[in-house]
Protein backbone atom coordinates (compact mmCIF):
# COMPACT_ATOMS: atom_id res chain seq x y z
CA UNK A 1 0.00 0.00 0.00
CA UNK A 2 1.28 3.40 -1.29
CA UNK A 3 0.10 6.90 -1.92
CA UNK A 4 0.75 9.26 -4.39
CA UNK A 5 -0.42 13.00 -5.12
CA UNK A 6 -3.07 14.45 -6.28
CA UNK A 7 -3.11 15.99 -9.96
CA UNK A 8 -4.02 19.68 -10.23
CA UNK A 9 -7.46 18.78 -11.79
CA UNK A 10 -8.15 15.99 -9.12
CA UNK A 11 -7.00 18.45 -6.35
CA UNK A 12 -9.63 20.82 -7.85
CA UNK A 13 -12.73 18.06 -8.31
CA UNK A 14 -11.63 17.33 -4.28
CA UNK A 15 -11.79 20.64 -3.16
CA UNK A 16 -15.27 21.28 -5.37
CA UNK A 17 -17.15 18.67 -3.29
CA UNK A 18 -15.73 19.72 -0.36
CA UNK A 19 -16.73 23.48 -0.77
CA UNK A 20 -20.45 21.73 -2.13
CA UNK A 21 -21.13 19.89 0.93
CA UNK A 22 -20.25 22.78 3.08
CA UNK A 23 -22.43 25.32 1.79
CA UNK A 24 -25.07 22.53 1.13
CA UNK A 25 -25.19 23.23 -2.29
CA UNK A 26 -27.43 19.96 -3.02
CA UNK A 27 -29.19 20.55 0.21
CA UNK A 28 -31.39 23.46 -0.56
CA UNK A 29 -34.91 23.66 0.36
CA UNK A 30 -37.81 26.17 -1.41
CA UNK A 31 -40.56 26.10 1.08
CA UNK A 32 -40.07 28.23 4.23
CA UNK A 33 -41.79 25.72 6.30
CA UNK A 34 -39.33 22.72 5.52
CA UNK A 35 -36.67 25.24 6.30
CA UNK A 36 -38.20 26.32 9.92
CA UNK A 37 -38.59 22.82 10.47
CA UNK A 38 -34.69 21.79 10.01
CA UNK A 39 -34.07 24.61 12.52
CA UNK A 40 -36.04 23.04 14.96
CA UNK A 41 -34.48 19.82 14.89
CA UNK A 42 -31.44 20.95 14.57
CA UNK A 43 -32.50 23.23 18.01
CA UNK A 44 -33.39 20.03 19.50
CA UNK A 45 -30.05 18.04 18.34
CA UNK A 46 -28.30 20.47 19.97
CA UNK A 47 -30.32 20.23 23.64
CA UNK A 48 -29.15 16.49 23.17
CA UNK A 49 -25.55 17.19 22.49
CA UNK A 50 -25.61 18.36 25.66
CA UNK A 51 -25.24 14.66 27.08
CA UNK A 52 -21.60 14.47 26.35
CA UNK A 53 -20.56 17.90 25.49
CA UNK A 54 -22.07 21.35 27.72
CA UNK A 55 -20.39 23.98 25.75
CA UNK A 56 -20.50 22.09 22.59
CA UNK A 57 -16.98 23.26 21.92
CA UNK A 58 -14.17 21.02 20.83
CA UNK A 59 -12.22 20.43 23.64
CA UNK A 60 -15.26 19.85 25.70
CA UNK A 61 -15.55 16.33 24.04
CA UNK A 62 -12.51 14.76 25.61
CA UNK A 63 -14.11 14.66 29.38
CA UNK A 64 -17.49 15.47 28.30
CA UNK A 65 -20.18 14.52 30.94
CA UNK A 66 -17.98 11.48 31.57
CA UNK A 67 -16.98 11.43 35.94
CA UNK A 68 -14.77 7.90 35.31
CA UNK A 69 -13.24 6.49 32.26
CA UNK A 70 -15.06 5.10 29.42
CA UNK A 71 -18.43 5.92 31.44
CA UNK A 72 -21.37 4.55 29.25
CA UNK A 73 -25.17 5.87 29.18
CA UNK A 74 -27.73 4.57 28.56
CA UNK A 75 -31.46 5.44 27.44
CA UNK A 76 -33.35 2.07 28.10
CA UNK A 77 -36.53 2.17 25.73
CA UNK A 78 -39.94 0.53 24.99
CA UNK A 79 -39.42 -1.06 21.23
CA UNK A 80 -36.51 -3.21 19.66
CA UNK A 81 -34.44 -0.09 18.00
CA UNK A 82 -30.93 -0.10 19.97
CA UNK A 83 -28.38 2.78 18.69
CA UNK A 84 -25.23 3.31 20.22
CA UNK A 85 -23.05 6.36 19.18
CA UNK A 86 -19.63 5.30 20.54
CA UNK A 87 -17.45 7.79 18.75
CA UNK A 88 -19.52 10.54 20.40
CA UNK A 89 -16.47 11.91 22.10
CA UNK A 90 -12.63 11.66 21.31
CA UNK A 91 -11.53 8.07 20.87
CA UNK A 92 -8.26 6.46 21.01
CA UNK A 93 -6.96 3.81 18.69
CA UNK A 94 -3.57 2.00 18.74
CA UNK A 95 -2.07 1.18 15.05
CA UNK A 96 1.25 -0.15 14.93
CA UNK A 97 1.78 -0.06 18.68
CA UNK A 98 1.02 3.92 18.75
CA UNK A 99 -1.78 5.28 20.58
CA UNK A 100 -3.72 7.73 18.52
CA UNK A 101 -6.64 10.54 19.35
CA UNK A 102 -9.62 10.44 16.92
CA UNK A 103 -11.68 13.07 16.20
CA UNK A 104 -15.24 13.07 18.05
CA UNK A 105 -17.71 12.94 15.74
CA UNK A 106 -19.87 15.76 16.63
CA UNK A 107 -23.78 15.57 16.76
CA UNK A 108 -24.11 11.84 16.39
CA UNK A 109 -25.00 11.47 20.50
CA UNK A 110 -27.42 14.18 20.16
CA UNK A 111 -29.08 13.01 17.31
CA UNK A 112 -29.01 9.40 18.29
CA UNK A 113 -30.50 10.17 21.29
CA UNK A 114 -33.26 12.56 19.80
CA UNK A 115 -33.87 9.30 17.38
CA UNK A 116 -34.40 7.46 20.25
CA UNK A 117 -36.87 9.39 22.32
CA UNK A 118 -39.18 9.88 19.66
CA UNK A 119 -38.93 6.50 18.31
CA UNK A 120 -39.07 4.78 22.45
CA UNK A 121 -35.88 3.37 21.25
CA UNK A 122 -32.68 2.63 23.57
CA UNK A 123 -29.61 5.12 22.83
CA UNK A 124 -26.00 4.06 24.04
CA UNK A 125 -23.29 6.13 24.16
CA UNK A 126 -19.82 6.86 25.63
CA UNK A 127 -20.00 10.25 27.86
CA UNK A 128 -16.03 10.91 27.24
CA UNK A 129 -12.72 10.15 28.97
CA UNK A 130 -12.02 7.29 26.50
CA UNK A 131 -9.75 4.85 27.04
CA UNK A 132 -9.66 3.05 23.17
CA UNK A 133 -12.25 2.67 20.86
CA UNK A 134 -15.35 -0.09 21.01
CA UNK A 135 -15.45 0.23 17.23
CA UNK A 136 -12.20 -1.47 16.80
CA UNK A 137 -11.13 -2.44 19.89
CA UNK A 138 -11.55 -6.36 20.01
CA UNK A 139 -13.02 -6.47 23.45
CA UNK A 140 -14.38 -3.73 25.17
CA UNK A 141 -16.90 -2.86 27.77
CA UNK A 142 -19.10 -0.59 25.42
CA UNK A 143 -19.24 -3.57 23.30
CA UNK A 144 -20.57 -5.75 25.99
CA UNK A 145 -22.86 -3.37 27.23
CA UNK A 146 -24.80 -3.13 23.84
CA UNK A 147 -24.97 -6.84 23.11
CA UNK A 148 -26.95 -6.99 26.85
CA UNK A 149 -28.80 -4.52 25.73
CA UNK A 150 -29.81 -5.92 22.15
CA UNK A 151 -30.72 -8.95 24.14
CA UNK A 152 -32.40 -7.85 26.78
CA UNK A 153 -35.40 -5.73 24.34
CA UNK A 154 -34.54 -8.74 21.88
CA UNK A 155 -33.96 -6.18 19.21
CA UNK A 156 -34.64 -6.49 15.55
CA UNK A 157 -32.81 -3.41 14.55
CA UNK A 158 -29.62 -2.47 15.65
CA UNK A 159 -28.10 0.55 14.41
CA UNK A 160 -23.57 1.58 14.68
CA UNK A 161 -24.60 5.69 14.17
CA UNK A 162 -21.48 7.22 12.90
CA UNK A 163 -20.07 10.34 11.56
CA UNK A 164 -17.83 10.99 8.17
CA UNK A 165 -15.96 13.57 6.84
CA UNK A 166 -17.53 15.61 3.78
CA UNK A 167 -15.03 14.50 1.04
CA UNK A 168 -16.17 10.83 0.45
CA UNK A 169 -16.27 9.81 -3.44
CA UNK A 170 -16.23 6.92 -5.37
CA UNK A 171 -13.88 8.25 -8.14
CA UNK A 172 -12.02 11.95 -9.48
CA UNK A 173 -14.80 12.41 -11.57
CA UNK A 174 -18.21 12.11 -9.14
CA UNK A 175 -20.04 15.40 -8.55
CA UNK A 176 -20.75 14.94 -5.55
CA UNK A 177 -19.57 13.81 -2.15
CA UNK A 178 -21.46 10.81 -0.26
CA UNK A 179 -23.93 11.91 2.23
CA UNK A 180 -25.02 8.81 3.74
CA UNK A 181 -23.20 5.33 4.05
CA UNK A 182 -24.85 2.50 5.28
CA UNK A 183 -22.25 -0.97 6.08
CA UNK A 184 -23.94 -4.56 6.23
CA UNK A 185 -20.90 -6.77 6.60
CA UNK A 186 -19.55 -9.70 3.45
CA UNK A 187 -22.19 -11.74 4.08
CA UNK A 188 -25.70 -9.52 5.47
CA UNK A 189 -29.10 -11.25 5.65
CA UNK A 190 -31.81 -10.34 4.37
CA UNK A 191 -33.00 -8.16 7.39
CA UNK A 192 -30.36 -6.14 7.08
CA UNK A 193 -30.27 -5.79 3.25
CA UNK A 194 -33.21 -4.32 3.46
CA UNK A 195 -32.88 -2.09 6.45
CA UNK A 196 -29.51 -0.49 4.58
CA UNK A 197 -31.90 -0.22 1.43
CA UNK A 198 -34.44 1.49 3.25
CA UNK A 199 -32.17 3.99 4.59
CA UNK A 200 -30.62 4.57 1.71
CA UNK A 201 -33.87 4.79 -0.17
CA UNK A 202 -35.23 7.58 2.56
CA UNK A 203 -31.35 9.53 1.99
CA UNK A 204 -32.03 9.88 -1.87
CA UNK A 205 -35.71 10.44 -1.57
CA UNK A 206 -34.78 13.63 0.45
CA UNK A 207 -31.50 14.48 -2.54
CA UNK A 208 -29.10 13.08 -0.96
CA UNK A 209 -26.55 10.43 -2.23
CA UNK A 210 -26.77 7.37 -0.16
CA UNK A 211 -25.13 3.98 -0.93
CA UNK A 212 -24.42 0.40 0.73
CA UNK A 213 -21.28 -0.76 1.00
CA UNK A 214 -19.84 1.59 -1.14
CA UNK A 215 -15.82 1.88 -2.47
CA UNK A 216 -14.27 5.45 -2.32
CA UNK A 217 -11.31 7.16 -2.65
CA UNK A 218 -9.04 8.00 0.66
CA UNK A 219 -7.42 11.12 0.41
CA UNK A 220 -5.49 12.65 2.99
CA UNK A 221 -3.82 15.71 3.70
CA UNK A 222 -0.01 15.55 4.92
CA UNK A 223 1.74 18.77 5.63
CA UNK A 224 -0.37 20.43 2.75
CA UNK A 225 0.13 17.81 0.35
CA UNK A 226 -3.08 15.63 -0.74
CA UNK A 227 -2.36 12.08 -1.18
CA UNK A 228 -4.83 9.25 -2.11
CA UNK A 229 -3.82 5.89 -1.26
CA UNK A 230 -2.66 3.41 -3.92
CA UNK A 231 -1.61 -0.11 -4.51
CA UNK A 232 2.36 -0.44 -4.67
CA UNK A 233 1.73 -0.34 -8.39
CA UNK A 234 -0.32 2.88 -8.53
CA UNK A 235 -3.57 1.45 -9.12
CA UNK A 236 -6.35 3.51 -6.65
CA UNK A 237 -6.91 1.53 -3.36
CA UNK A 238 -10.03 2.20 -2.86
CA UNK A 239 -11.70 1.72 0.95
CA UNK A 240 -15.38 1.73 2.13
CA UNK A 241 -17.44 1.55 5.32
CA UNK A 242 -18.96 -2.19 5.48
CA UNK A 243 -18.22 -2.72 9.19
CA UNK A 244 -17.21 -5.92 7.99
CA UNK A 245 -14.30 -6.68 10.54
CA UNK A 246 -15.06 -8.45 13.55
CA UNK A 247 -13.67 -6.30 16.07
CA UNK A 248 -16.87 -3.49 14.71
CA UNK A 249 -19.68 -2.84 16.81
CA UNK A 250 -22.13 -3.88 13.91
CA UNK A 251 -20.52 -7.14 13.15
CA UNK A 252 -20.00 -7.94 17.01
CA UNK A 253 -23.45 -7.92 17.74
CA UNK A 254 -24.36 -9.06 14.71
CA UNK A 255 -22.24 -12.80 15.42
CA UNK A 256 -23.54 -13.09 19.06
CA UNK A 257 -27.28 -12.35 18.85
CA UNK A 258 -28.63 -16.05 17.96
CA UNK A 259 -32.01 -14.18 17.18
CA UNK A 260 -33.01 -12.34 14.00
CA UNK A 261 -31.32 -9.12 13.64
CA UNK A 262 -30.69 -6.23 11.36
CA UNK A 263 -27.33 -5.04 11.99
CA UNK A 264 -26.35 -1.88 10.28
CA UNK A 265 -23.59 0.79 10.55
CA UNK A 266 -24.67 4.30 9.35
CA UNK A 267 -22.27 7.01 8.29
CA UNK A 268 -23.37 10.56 8.35
CA UNK A 269 -21.71 13.49 6.45
CA UNK A 270 -20.77 16.67 8.20
CA UNK A 271 -23.27 18.30 6.24
CA UNK A 272 -25.86 16.61 7.97
CA UNK A 273 -24.26 16.89 11.26
CA UNK A 274 -24.31 19.00 14.44
CA UNK A 275 -20.69 20.52 13.96
CA UNK A 276 -19.01 22.38 17.40
CA UNK A 277 -19.10 25.52 17.96
CA UNK A 278 -16.25 27.62 17.37
CA UNK A 279 -14.10 28.56 20.44
CA UNK A 280 -13.30 32.09 19.14
CA UNK A 281 -16.89 33.20 18.42
CA UNK A 282 -17.99 31.31 21.97
CA UNK A 283 -15.40 33.89 23.18
CA UNK A 284 -15.95 36.92 21.58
Amino acid sequence: MSSRPLSPEEYMNHRQRIEDAAQGIHLDVADPEENRRQLTILDLIDQEEMLVSPSRRLHSYKVGTAHRADQPYLRLGSTGLVISTEHGTYHYRTMSGERQAKDPETGIAGLGELVAERLHGSHLTILGQQSGDANHDADHEFKRLALDVVRAVQAPVYVSLHGMSPNYASGFDDERSYDVIVGIGNNPSERTQNAAERVVSTAESLGLRGGINVPFLKISDRDGEYRVRTHDDGRIYPITFAAAASRTMRSSIESQVATPLAAIQIELSSNLRLVEKNDSAVNA
